[in-house]
């Protein structure tokens, strides 16, 4: 009686550490929460949400939708001034961060354009470092905005894949993201979050699941939102086994699949496993590579929540997790398990089912690997051919490394070593050192490193590798099939709207498309009559474009040149003359 007295003890004072640690973080009060008011002047619809689960990383903010096209106002959620500008033709496009009096810092991102003050700064400055692709720090209070000042237009640009506004909320002093929907944008939500599958993971070699050593998932009824397992069955497992909810909020007015705010798993009603996005860091972004079950992504395309944690997982968003999540059962012993999501605006789902321990009758499977990597300290590996290193905080979880080597085939100048599995998913990058075959001297500057699929076709997997004594020294961030190739193949330049001598009076820009079939484009320039013109880099699109601009020569007759170099120096050169009326030229 004690004993139980004493653990009941231990529990509830736990509970309360956890509970404390959890309020460290402060919402914003309810005065603050009406301090910003809408970067839109449309009723805000988000395809997007914070901590939405995506392919690489963590959603740091919300997209709000801009009805399919561009060119809407975007306001200053408040007084302010610029304190960063990013034009980069990948990423958040052409983004906007301004620095509020009260701590924080808001962004803006895939802008169309800025603003005709932060535009005109902006331009200066490419074209005084001739440049594109800038990352600009404005002194402060140099370009200072109020309240409500239109600070740009909505876009598509950077890599967006279709228009909307990306918008986050950061604490300025740790530059932490923070959830936006904890003030008052005007977001009508009453949806709780809905519940798709339930999957379950063997994680010992004894482990079964219904009696059998493999991931199993299941279908779900509900009655409103409380889920249960189809047929509410029981389900028989064996030994240690870790669960996973397949999840997603659902706002109003809109069918887009959102992340939750928060997910709680409790096993006899005691609390195993809890997950809170209120903040993230950019720093822990890549976490979300075991946060998720990367083989089943990949396999199914399931992004779902592990209510368990690897080793090596450190994603600060877990608020309490006990005994790592994994659920160990004896034979006969039962665990009725609760998992609980919650969205920001307290809307809740549950989904409900029962564990059942069984003896186990599987015999241990022999393994067959290379060697073991163990998470949190460097492991080195080499045979014939390869070398390479993984760094301490690489792997998630103890790997059973494979390796194999196929031979050579054409267009690669070394064999082909298949490292481990792509079902595998890598924190930070490790070192890959391949023995290179005979490579005349004057490609040296064109070895890059190729990944070859399973239908022998290869990409780039690094081009920034360096040649030391024959070997082919790389850093990489995933596993599979590698070796080494050439690039000595140019860009491709196509001309979109301007041909030879053609008169573009009626023209407002020159546009051209820009490929590079193997290692990508890396520079590209234009010049007007001998002087460097500003071309700006749509990347998904293969687009470069100039717009008629004051910085343009004054002349009737014009020779343009478009330089473009990709990843291994390989350059193509472009050279059209072309002819403008006067009344076009004086408008410059």
């Amino acid at each position: 009686m004690l004993l139980l007295m004493y653990k009941n003890i231990t529990f509830l004072i736990t509970f309360l550490i956890v509970i404390q640690s959890i309020t460290l973080f402060s919402q914003p009060s309810d005065d603050e929460r009406k301090e910003f008011r809408s970067p839109v002047d449309i009723d805000i619809k988000l395809s997007g949400n914070f901590g939405e689960l995506r392919g690489s990383h963590f959603h740091t903010g919300i997209d709000i939708k801009t009805k399919g096209t561009i060119g809407h106002n975007i306001y200053a959620i408040a007084d302010g001034y610029v304190s960063r500008i990013k034009v980069s033709p990948v990423g958040y496009g052409n983004a906007l961060y301004i620095r509020h009096d009260n701590g924080y810092t808001s962004v803006y991102g895939h802008l169309d354009r800025f603003n005709i003050q932060i535009e005109q700064y902006v331009i200066t400055e490419q074209y005084l470092i001739k440049k594109f692709a800038v990352n600009l720090y404005p002194e402060a209070n140099e370009i200072r905005v109020k309240k409500g000042d239109v600070i740009g237009l909505s876009g598509n640009s950077g890599g967006s894949m279709g228009p909307h506004l990306h918008f986050e909320i950061r604490d300025t002093k740790s530059e932490k993201p923070l959830n936006p929907l904890f003030w008052d944008m005007g977001i009508p939500d009453n949806i709780p979050p809905r519940f798709h599958k339930l999957i379950l993971n063997p994680l010992s070699d004894k482990a079964l699941i219904n009696g059998k050593h493999e991931r199993a998932i299941f279908d779900l009824e509900r009655n409103q939102s409380v889920y249960f397992v189809k047929d509410k069955s029981v389900i028989s497992v064996s030994d240690t086994i870790g669960v996973l909810a397949y999840v997603n909020d659902y706002l109003n007015n809109t069918y887009n699949r959102c992340g939750v705010f928060e997910l709680k798993m409790l096993v006899d009603g005691e609390l195993y496993y809890y997950l809170k996005m209120d903040d993230l860091s950019f720093a822990e972004n890549r976490y979300i590579m075991s946060h998720i079950d990367y083989g089943l992504k990949i396999d199914t395309k399931i992004k779902a929540h592990k209510c368990y944690v690897d080793e090596g997982n450190h994603f600060g968003a877990y608020q309490f997790v006990k005994k790592d999540g994994r659920l160990f059962l004896k034979p006969g012993q039962r665990k009725n398990v609760k998992i609980i999501a919650t969205d920001v605006n307290e809307n809740k789902a549950e989904l409900s089912f029962t564990l059942l321990g069984v003896p186990s009758n599987i015999e241990v499977p022999k393994r067959e690997y290379a060697q073991v990597l163990i998470p949190g300290k460097v492991n080195y590996f080499e045979s014939d051919g390869i070398k390479i290193k993984f760094p301490g905080n690489s792997i998630f979880r103890k790997v059973y490394f494979q390796y194999s080597k196929d031979s050579t085939m054409p267009k690669l100048y070394s064999d082909i070593y298949n490292i481990h599995n792509i079902r595998e998913p890598l924190h930070k990058r490790y070192s890959l050192s391949i023995k290179a075959n005979d490579i005349p001297y004057q490609y040296y500057d064109k070895i890059y490193l190729a990944s070859v699929n399973k239908d022998n076709e290869i990409s780039n997997a690094a081009s920034n590798v360096k040649l030391e004594d024959g070997w082919i020294n790389a850093r990489i961030r995933s596993f599979g099939s590698f070796a080494v190739a050439l690039d000595t193949i140019r860009p491709e330049i196509t001309a979109l709207n301007i041909s030879e001598n053609k008169d573009m009076s009626g023209e407002s820009r020159i546009a051209f498309k820009i490929t590079d079939e193997e290692t990508g484009i890396d520079k590209y320039n234009g010049y007007i009559n001998g002087q460097w013109v500003l071309f700006q880099y749509d990347a998904k699109n293969d687009l470069i474009y100039y717009e008629f601009d004051d910085y343009m020569p004054k002349a009737n007759d014009y020779v343009l040149k478009l330089i473009v170099t990709d990843n291994k120096n390989n350059t193509a050169v472009k050279t059209i003359s072309f002819t403008m009326s006067e009344m076009q030229s004086n408008r410059n």
